[in-house]
């Protein structure tokens, strides 16, 4: 099944023309190139801690957001 679903993929959806981008799904890929994120502010975003206690409810507050 896999096999089969990925032939289909290769050889007809990707290659169909799509009714609203006038362009198939491999050439739109294909001429988009991927952006990737500075470094830096990367390892910002990941180092980035806040401490939180655990509500008797069971769930935490964080950014005018409440979690479970």
């Amino acid at each position: 099944l896999d096999r089969l679903l990925s032939a289909w993929l290769s050889q007809v959806y990707h290659r169909r023309v799509h009714s609203e981008t006038r362009t198939s799904p491999l050439a739109r890929y294909r001429e988009v190139s991927p952006r990737y994120p500075d470094p830096e502010l990367l390892r910002q975003a990941f180092l980035w801690r806040a401490e939180r206690t655990v509500a008797k409810t069971a769930t935490v507050s964080l950014l005018a957001n409440v979690y479970e």
